[in-house]
């Protein structure tokens, strides 16, 4: 697990991006709901990144990754909105969307990492499966349910039915 996110390169370039768009969109005279939907989700994505390191299960990372890989698109999305009502011209335009693409680049690898050690780990498990037994053998049931599960009974009810009792 990664201890400090202002390390990841990543975390770095979105902070970057969300400061430089909140900058050029602070000037433009647009909608304030237009703004807020395109700073929203540029600033996800760092927020996400910090929120993910403190997660120690990968799949919880993975998940973090996603939305950030989500919120880039959404991003790109109103990026390509304001070019085409002319809030920005063309070239901040080429500048922004050139950046997001490069990190949203990184979340790939960054989420491929992810996988790949997810996969290394249920790997692990299986090869400890196939030294220690089944999952459920009864070792482990104990240590799961408790000596008290094994010793049940099978009882019969008053109606015909079995119900179990501990002895």
């Amino acid at each position: 697990m990664v201890q400090d996110y202002k390390k990841l390169i990543v975390y770095q370039e979105s902070f970057k991006l969300a400061v430089d768009t909140y900058k050029i969109f602070e000037k433009t005279k647009t909608s304030l709901r237009l703004k807020e939907q395109l700073f929203g989700s540029v600033s996800a994505i760092f927020a996400n990144l910090a929120e993910m390191v403190a997660y120690d299960s990968k799949t919880q990372q993975k998940q973090k990754v996603c939305i950030c890989l989500a919120e880039s698109n959404e991003a790109e999305a109103w990026f390509d909105f304001c070019k085409e009502i002319g809030v920005i011209d063309g070239e901040t335009h080429k500048g922004l969307t050139g950046r997001l693409l490069r990190i949203r680049y990184m979340l790939f690898k960054f989420l491929e990492s992810i996988k790949t050690d997810i996969k290394t780990q249920k790997d692990q498990l299986r090869h400890q499966d196939r030294k220690t037994g089944p999952f459920f053998s009864q070792k482990r049931l104990d240590s799961f349910c408790g000596k008290k599960a094994r010793q049940q009974k099978a009882v019969e009810s008053p109606w015909g039915k079995k119900r179990y009792m501990t002895s």
